[in-house]
């Protein structure tokens, strides 16, 4: 009986091994996923801009306030590094999608006779877009983009100010702590959570993989600020809540590669 037992057991086995022999093993083809759907259609890039906000002044001499109380002019903060990385993803040769990160600062200056800055506006997050193409001859690629932009923006008070002093003079003459206990704070966030974002340009590919390009594109941002203080015994004083208009043009170059 064992003998008879032990011979199925064999039998078995050597039945499984065959049927497992005769199926070839799964691997998979990465090869064919790339040429199928990124080859030719995925592009990497970056690009430096110069921008411009549309609305840099407000005061009005009746109520002696601008954008948030003496602040009246917003001054653009420029960088020559390539900040504005952008993924592109193009089907066919004439529609695809953009993704491309947007950022500006803007230098808070008053209406005073120095002119001194209480602090800084920032706005910046990504920027997803519907692009079209149309490719020309010699490499040369106009285009244009529309879609939406999704900021984050916020406030960075000077020291100084923050601390509830006059001047910068003022506070650098002191040990840093607060005047008087007095603190002023600007609570600062996105108007809207989605701004319009357009743009237009011209671009030329050189070579199997890579496009230079140049253009200029609408940003639209606004700020919600609350501006108030705190004094020595803790009561608050609110200045009010104001719309800053953060909105800019940008003017770039740039370099991408296509996969």
């Amino acid at each position: 009986m064992d003998v008879r037992r032990t011979g199925w057991a064999l039998a078995m086995a050597a039945g499984l091994v065959r049927a497992a022999s005769a199926v070839a093993p799964v691997v998979p083809d990465h090869a064919g996923v790339y040429e199928k759907w990124f080859r030719n259609r995925l592009e990497l890039g970056t690009r430096f801009s110069r921008v411009e906000l549309l609305h840099a002044d407000r005061w009005d001499v009746r109520t002696k306030h601008g954008f948030v109380g003496t602040i009246c002019h917003l001054e653009e903060e420029q960088t020559i590094m390539p900040y504005n990385l952008t993924a592109a993803y193009f089907p066919g040769p004439h529609w695809g999608g953009v993704l491309r990160w947007e950022q500006m600062e803007a230098l808070a200056v008053t209406h005073s006779t120095d002119h001194h800055v209480d602090g800084t506006y920032r706005a910046r997050g990504p920027a997803l877009l519907l692009a079209g193409r149309w490719p020309l001859g010699r490499g040369w690629v106009p285009y244009a983009e529309l879609g939406f932009h999704a900021p984050t923006v916020d406030f960075a008070g000077a020291d100084w100010w923050r601390q509830g002093y006059e001047t910068a003079a003022e506070y650098d003459a002191g040990d840093g702590s607060a005047k008087h206990g007095h603190v002023r704070r600007m609570d600062t966030r996105a108007e809207d959570p989605v701004g319009l974002a357009a743009g237009v340009g011209l671009g030329w590919r050189f070579g199997e993989r890579w496009m230079l390009d140049a253009g200029v594109r609408y940003v639209g941002v606004e700020g919600r600020s609350h501006h108030y203080s705190i004094d020595e015994n803790g009561h608050v004083n609110d200045h009010g809540t104001q719309t800053v208009p953060l909105s800019y043009l940008a003017a770039g170059a740039g370099a991408a590669f296509r996969f």
